[in-house]
Protein backbone atom coordinates (compact mmCIF):
# COMPACT_ATOMS: atom_id res chain seq x y z
CA UNK A 1 0.00 0.00 0.00
CA UNK A 2 1.45 3.37 -1.02
CA UNK A 3 0.68 6.80 0.46
CA UNK A 4 -2.00 7.58 -2.13
CA UNK A 5 -3.83 4.29 -1.51
CA UNK A 6 -3.56 4.80 2.26
CA UNK A 7 -5.14 8.25 2.12
CA UNK A 8 -7.86 7.02 -0.23
CA UNK A 9 -8.63 4.14 2.15
CA UNK A 10 -8.92 6.52 5.12
CA UNK A 11 -11.25 8.74 3.11
CA UNK A 12 -13.42 5.74 2.22
CA UNK A 13 -13.55 4.55 5.84
CA UNK A 14 -14.64 7.99 7.01
CA UNK A 15 -17.28 8.27 4.27
CA UNK A 16 -18.74 4.80 4.89
CA UNK A 17 -19.08 5.41 8.64
CA UNK A 18 -20.49 8.89 8.13
CA UNK A 19 -23.15 7.62 5.73
CA UNK A 20 -23.98 4.55 7.81
CA UNK A 21 -23.45 4.63 11.61
CA UNK A 22 -24.02 0.85 11.68
CA UNK A 23 -21.30 0.17 9.14
CA UNK A 24 -18.95 -2.68 10.10
CA UNK A 25 -15.25 -2.06 9.42
CA UNK A 26 -13.05 -4.99 8.39
CA UNK A 27 -9.44 -5.69 7.43
CA UNK A 28 -8.06 -2.67 9.32
CA UNK A 29 -4.96 -4.32 10.81
CA UNK A 30 -3.36 -4.44 7.37
CA UNK A 31 -3.88 -0.68 7.08
CA UNK A 32 -2.58 0.14 10.57
CA UNK A 33 0.70 -1.75 10.04
CA UNK A 34 1.30 -0.44 6.52
CA UNK A 35 4.36 1.71 5.95
CA UNK A 36 2.28 4.84 5.14
CA UNK A 37 0.31 4.45 8.42
CA UNK A 38 3.44 3.94 10.53
CA UNK A 39 5.16 6.86 8.78
CA UNK A 40 2.09 9.04 9.37
CA UNK A 41 2.12 7.94 13.01
CA UNK A 42 5.75 8.98 13.31
CA UNK A 43 5.08 12.36 11.68
CA UNK A 44 2.07 12.89 13.97
CA UNK A 45 4.08 12.57 17.18
CA UNK A 46 7.66 13.54 16.37
CA UNK A 47 7.17 17.22 17.24
CA UNK A 48 5.11 16.58 20.39
CA UNK A 49 6.51 17.84 23.66
CA UNK A 50 8.25 14.91 25.31
CA UNK A 51 8.29 12.81 22.13
CA UNK A 52 12.00 12.13 22.53
CA UNK A 53 11.77 11.26 26.23
CA UNK A 54 12.99 7.66 26.65
CA UNK A 55 10.77 5.09 28.36
CA UNK A 56 12.23 1.98 30.02
CA UNK A 57 15.30 1.98 27.76
CA UNK A 58 17.69 4.68 26.56
CA UNK A 59 16.47 4.65 22.95
CA UNK A 60 13.96 7.33 22.04
CA UNK A 61 12.07 8.62 19.01
CA UNK A 62 15.05 10.84 18.19
CA UNK A 63 17.00 9.28 15.33
CA UNK A 64 14.42 6.58 14.62
CA UNK A 65 15.80 5.15 11.40
CA UNK A 66 14.79 2.96 8.46
CA UNK A 67 16.19 -0.21 10.07
CA UNK A 68 13.99 0.18 13.16
CA UNK A 69 10.98 0.93 10.95
CA UNK A 70 11.61 -2.25 8.97
CA UNK A 71 12.01 -4.36 12.14
CA UNK A 72 8.82 -2.89 13.61
CA UNK A 73 6.88 -3.44 10.40
CA UNK A 74 8.03 -7.07 10.09
CA UNK A 75 7.20 -7.95 13.70
CA UNK A 76 3.75 -6.38 13.30
CA UNK A 77 3.14 -8.38 10.13
CA UNK A 78 3.94 -11.70 11.79
CA UNK A 79 2.14 -10.54 14.99
CA UNK A 80 5.20 -11.23 17.16
CA UNK A 81 5.45 -7.60 18.30
CA UNK A 82 4.42 -6.81 21.85
CA UNK A 83 4.41 -3.33 23.38
CA UNK A 84 6.82 -2.89 26.24
CA UNK A 85 5.57 -1.55 29.56
CA UNK A 86 5.36 2.21 29.92
CA UNK A 87 7.68 4.02 32.32
CA UNK A 88 5.59 5.43 35.14
CA UNK A 89 6.54 8.84 36.47
CA UNK A 90 4.71 11.12 38.91
CA UNK A 91 4.24 14.72 37.78
CA UNK A 92 2.56 17.78 39.33
CA UNK A 93 -0.97 18.52 38.19
CA UNK A 94 -1.10 21.77 36.20
CA UNK A 95 -2.46 24.65 38.30
CA UNK A 96 -3.59 22.22 40.99
CA UNK A 97 -2.35 20.81 44.21
CA UNK A 98 -1.25 17.21 44.15
CA UNK A 99 0.35 14.98 41.57
CA UNK A 100 -0.70 12.46 38.94
CA UNK A 101 0.91 9.43 37.27
CA UNK A 102 2.11 9.65 33.68
CA UNK A 103 3.04 6.67 31.50
CA UNK A 104 5.90 7.27 29.06
CA UNK A 105 5.81 4.88 26.11
CA UNK A 106 8.75 3.73 24.03
CA UNK A 107 9.24 4.99 20.44
CA UNK A 108 7.79 1.92 18.71
CA UNK A 109 4.80 1.99 21.04
CA UNK A 110 4.19 5.68 20.31
CA UNK A 111 4.35 5.13 16.55
CA UNK A 112 1.96 2.15 16.56
CA UNK A 113 -0.47 3.96 18.87
CA UNK A 114 -0.45 6.99 16.56
CA UNK A 115 -1.10 4.78 13.50
CA UNK A 116 -3.98 3.11 15.36
CA UNK A 117 -5.37 6.52 16.29
CA UNK A 118 -5.30 7.73 12.68
CA UNK A 119 -7.36 4.74 11.52
CA UNK A 120 -9.77 4.72 14.47
CA UNK A 121 -10.38 8.46 14.10
CA UNK A 122 -11.52 7.85 10.53
CA UNK A 123 -14.18 5.51 11.95
CA UNK A 124 -15.35 7.39 15.02
CA UNK A 125 -14.91 11.09 14.27
CA UNK A 126 -17.92 11.15 11.89
CA UNK A 127 -20.03 9.57 14.66
CA UNK A 128 -19.09 11.74 17.62
CA UNK A 129 -21.33 14.57 18.76
CA UNK A 130 -20.36 18.01 17.50
CA UNK A 131 -20.79 19.13 21.10
CA UNK A 132 -17.96 16.87 22.29
CA UNK A 133 -14.69 18.79 22.40
CA UNK A 134 -12.22 16.72 24.39
CA UNK A 135 -9.15 15.11 22.79
CA UNK A 136 -10.36 15.52 19.23
CA UNK A 137 -8.65 17.02 16.16
CA UNK A 138 -9.41 20.71 15.75
CA UNK A 139 -11.71 20.63 18.78
CA UNK A 140 -10.63 21.74 22.22
CA UNK A 141 -11.44 24.06 25.11
CA UNK A 142 -11.12 27.18 22.96
CA UNK A 143 -13.63 25.80 20.45
CA UNK A 144 -16.05 25.09 23.29
CA UNK A 145 -15.69 28.63 24.65
CA UNK A 146 -16.18 30.11 21.19
CA UNK A 147 -19.38 28.09 20.68
CA UNK A 148 -20.67 29.16 24.09
CA UNK A 149 -20.08 32.78 23.15
CA UNK A 150 -21.58 32.66 19.65
CA UNK A 151 -24.34 30.04 19.81
CA UNK A 152 -25.95 30.36 23.22
CA UNK A 153 -27.65 33.71 23.83
CA UNK A 154 -28.61 34.47 27.40
CA UNK A 155 -26.29 31.88 28.92
CA UNK A 156 -25.68 32.82 32.56
CA UNK A 157 -23.10 30.23 33.53
CA UNK A 158 -21.44 26.99 32.43
CA UNK A 159 -20.13 24.13 34.52
CA UNK A 160 -16.85 22.38 33.78
CA UNK A 161 -16.49 18.95 35.35
CA UNK A 162 -13.98 16.17 35.62
CA UNK A 163 -14.30 12.48 36.40
CA UNK A 164 -11.62 11.60 38.93
CA UNK A 165 -9.36 8.77 37.84
CA UNK A 166 -11.40 7.99 34.73
CA UNK A 167 -8.54 6.43 32.76
CA UNK A 168 -7.53 4.28 35.72
CA UNK A 169 -11.01 2.83 36.02
CA UNK A 170 -12.17 2.18 32.45
CA UNK A 171 -13.46 -1.36 32.07
CA UNK A 172 -11.27 -2.79 29.31
CA UNK A 173 -13.73 -5.53 28.39
CA UNK A 174 -16.55 -3.03 27.84
CA UNK A 175 -14.20 -0.80 25.84
CA UNK A 176 -13.15 -3.66 23.56
CA UNK A 177 -16.76 -4.82 23.18
CA UNK A 178 -17.76 -1.32 22.05
CA UNK A 179 -14.95 -1.21 19.50
CA UNK A 180 -15.78 -4.75 18.33
CA UNK A 181 -19.31 -3.63 17.51
CA UNK A 182 -17.80 -1.45 14.74
CA UNK A 183 -14.54 -3.27 14.01
CA UNK A 184 -14.51 -6.93 13.00
CA UNK A 185 -10.80 -7.67 12.78
CA UNK A 186 -9.30 -10.14 15.24
CA UNK A 187 -5.72 -9.00 14.63
CA UNK A 188 -6.51 -5.36 15.38
CA UNK A 189 -8.48 -6.30 18.50
CA UNK A 190 -5.55 -8.46 19.61
CA UNK A 191 -3.21 -5.49 19.17
CA UNK A 192 -5.47 -3.32 21.31
CA UNK A 193 -5.46 -5.98 24.04
CA UNK A 194 -1.65 -6.09 23.90
CA UNK A 195 -1.53 -2.37 24.65
CA UNK A 196 -4.12 -2.60 27.42
CA UNK A 197 -2.19 -5.42 29.09
CA UNK A 198 1.33 -4.06 28.63
CA UNK A 199 1.40 -2.45 32.07
CA UNK A 200 4.07 -0.11 33.39
CA UNK A 201 7.34 -0.06 35.29
CA UNK A 202 8.20 2.35 38.09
Amino acid sequence: MDDKAFLARLKTIRKMNMNNPSYINRDLYRIVISKPALTAGYEKIKSNKGATTPAIETKSLDGFGVKRFDLLSQSLRDESWKPRPARKVIIPKPEEKGKRPLGIQGPEEKIVQAALLIVLEAIYEPLFSRHSYGFRPEMGAHNALKDLETKYDGLSFAIEGDIKGIYDNINHRILIDLISSKVVDSRLISLLWKFLRSGYME
